[in-house]
């Protein structure tokens, strides 16, 4: 019985999303709607990258492209109301309406930020950390212009860490400029803060950046919060705003090779002059430490100069020897020296 009422109950929550995803006669095919979804678009960039009123002059592109299409506006509102109610279905629309519109941007010169994080795994000194859906949809009525969502820290995150997060944003609006921002805000484990507003664009790369810091490098990250915001619209018109492919890039920070080496360098003087200090305290206790008994310098033999018994060294009173001319005679040098008794020699 208990099986029987859980089939029932799954057969009935099947036919209930059935009729919640079955598309209403007046409402355009997917097919159709992502056609006029990429010529939308593609005309907001267009009027964007031109001179002039910028409003008014998308207004004109977005008319041509209903009636390219052969939609009115009210038609195509309509439809879009009733996509958006079914993220499931809309999702995959713009997935695919953006791969076209970033192939016809980078043809006009378009940044390619996005492509070089678009692999990025979750590990790593460089991380793609994103943890909520790849597809958001804000508009101006209440309760619906407003997304937060926090990323509490966990083992993988190191001190010092810093931040990026870009996405892609697609307005549909009439007649007049959405205003949308993004607010980021790092909040560390020894109770500071740091966070950055930044306003968000229509048709591009949006980034916000946490930028590293050296009076942040001994900080650890307790949660990341985000919140995405929409002003409020009290006019009829539409106001919607896409944001796809979000990326929030986790940097580890990574000493640097000059730093790593001022350090060794450091480590390596700081170790010598200690060195030196101990060997300068190893002297000098030496040098102060009395004798031992037993050890004393007289006691101790004393070395002594042998001299060869040839020579004389020079300190020696012993008289020089030298030969004569006149008999060959070895004579001592005082020999010839004058006798204070004898008158003096004159030549």
């Amino acid at each position: 019985m208990k099986h029987l009422s859980l089939y029932l109950m799954l057969t009935l929550a099947a036919c209930l999303t059935a009729c919640i995803n079955e598309r209403p006669s007046h409402i355009m095919t997917q097919s159709k709607m992502e056609r006029i979804l990429y010529d939308y678009h593609l005309a907001q960039a267009m009027a964007q990258r031109e001179q002039g009123d910028v409003e008014a002059r998308q207004y004109e592109y977005v008319q041509a492209v209903f009636r390219k299409h052969g939609v009115t506006e009210a038609e195509f509102d309509t439809s879009m109301v009733w996509y958006m109610g079914r993220a499931e279905i809309l999702h995959p629309m713009y997935v695919r309406v953006n791969e076209r519109l970033e192939q016809e941007l980078n043809k006009l010169g378009g940044d390619a930020t996005m492509s070089m994080y678009a692999n990025l795994s979750t590990q790593g000194d460089t991380a793609n950390i994103w943890p909520g859906d790849k597809f958001l949809t804000l508009s101006g009525e209440p309760l619906c212009n407003l997304e937060e969502m926090t990323i509490k820290a966990d083992t993988s995150f190191h001190k010092g860490d810093y931040y990026k997060l870009l996405f892609d944003t697609r307005f549909i609006q009439r007649d007049q400029t959405i205003d949308a921002y993004c607010l980021m805000q790092v909040n560390y484990t020894n109770d500071s803060t740091y966070a950055i507003t930044q306003r968000i664009n229509d048709m591009m790369q949006n980034e916000v950046n946490i930028p590293y810091s050296d009076n942040r490098k001994d900080w650890r990250t307790k949660e990341i919060c985000i919140t995405l915001y929409m002003s409020e619209d009290d006019t009829p018109s539409l106001h919607i705003m896409c944001i796809t492919n979000p990326i929030l890039v986790r940097y580890h920070y990574v000493e640097k090779p000059e730093e790593a080496a001022d350090s060794i360098s450091n480590d390596s003087t700081d170790a010598t002059r200690q060195t030196v200090d101990s060997l300068k305290a190893t002297t000098t206790t030496e040098a102060t430490t009395p004798d031992a008994p037993g050890n004393s310098q007289e006691s101790a033999p004393r070395a002594e100069t042998m001299v060869p018994e040839t020579q004389t060294p020079p300190s020696m009173s012993a008289p020089r020897k030298i030969r004569s001319a006149n008999n060959h005679k070895v004579v001592p040098v005082e020999s010839r020296r004058p006798d204070p008794s004898k008158p003096a020699v004159k030549w």
